[in-house]
């Protein structure tokens, strides 16, 4: 696990008072060495950097709202941007999504698939993002784990939150034929899931294990869950424990809570799994 040195933050051009208002408390709490920021613009082409107007309203909010240096990026596009996170081994990206007709942003999905840095993902209708409750969903991979160690670390700072994990067992759609009855099956799964999760956790930790049918998502239900209980922040691997391909940089898993959450989320990527024919292909470039 990496500390969150160095931050890339991308804001958007007409909303970008509102979206550093929102992770102020975030930025103040974590202290990175080094924040740099692009701006995109409406038509979400390229990276706005050059229009002064723009460069100087945002520096003169961020003089009034945000005690930390920072520097803007000379980058145009998003192949550059994307090149700039690898060359400099950024720690943490941080974007917005703003959904139009419940439709997930272009622009968003190509970075998410992209980026090997950590992305923080927060919804265009969140208005405050405090940190009191963290949620870490974990499958037992070790993107899961590595995503706890991000939940430990950032509890560390906000020292006022708390931390739990949670595990879905999905119940097969052929359970039948083991003979067992549904309750049966599912309170097996559970039993075993409380196994691998004792030998998962080295420290006391509050875990919940839930079980749902296979043929209802387990992602809608981690996000229901970590909206009744009021979280604010929901960690999880960029792949699960069923992939095999280190090569990609996310799951089918971590797109569908991509496409339906509205908590904020922090996707972890294991920065040495993930050497891609990307990076080769724009490293050379």
């Amino acid at each position: 696990m990496q500390a969150f040195k160095k931050i890339l933050l991308l804001l958007t051009e007409d909303y970008y008072q509102k979206e550093i208002k929102v992770i102020q408390q975030f930025l103040t709490h974590i202290k990175p060495e080094k924040l740099f920021i692009a701006v995109l613009t409406e038509n979400h082409d390229y990276f706005d950097l050059d229009n002064f107007n723009i460069k100087k309203e945002i520096k003169d909010y961020l003089q009034k709202n945000l005690t930390i240096s920072y520097e803007f990026l000379d980058k145009h596009s998003e192949d550059e941007i994307i090149k700039f996170i690898l060359t400099e081994n950024i720690d943490l990206s941080i974007m917005y999504n703003y959904r139009e007709n419940n439709a997930l942003d272009e622009y968003i999905i190509k970075f998410i698939l992209k980026l090997n840095s950590n992305i923080l993902l927060i919804p265009g209708e969140c208005e405050e993002f405090t940190i009191k409750k963290i949620m870490v969903a974990t499958d037992f991979s070790d993107y899961s784990r590595e995503a706890l160690e991000y939940g430990k670390y950032i509890q560390s700072i906000f020292k006022e939150s708390q931390l739990k994990l949670i595990h879905i067992a999905a119940v097969p759609v052929g359970y039948h034929y083991t003979g067992l009855f549904l309750e049966e099956f599912s309170n097996k799964l559970k039993e075993n899931a409380v196994l691998k999760m004792k030998e998962f956790l080295k420290e006391s930790i509050p875990y919940e294990i839930h079980s749902v049918y296979k043929h209802k998502n387990v992602v809608p239900e981690i996000l229901n869950i970590a909206a009744a209980e009021k979280t604010d922040l929901v960690i999880f691997g960029s792949q699960g424990a069923s992939s095999k391909l280190d090569f990609l940089y996310v799951g089918s898993s971590t797109m569908q809570m991509v496409n339906i959450h509205s908590l904020p989320l922090l996707i972890v990527k294991i920065k040495e799994k993930q050497k891609s024919l990307l990076e080769k292909i724009l490293l050379n470039s």
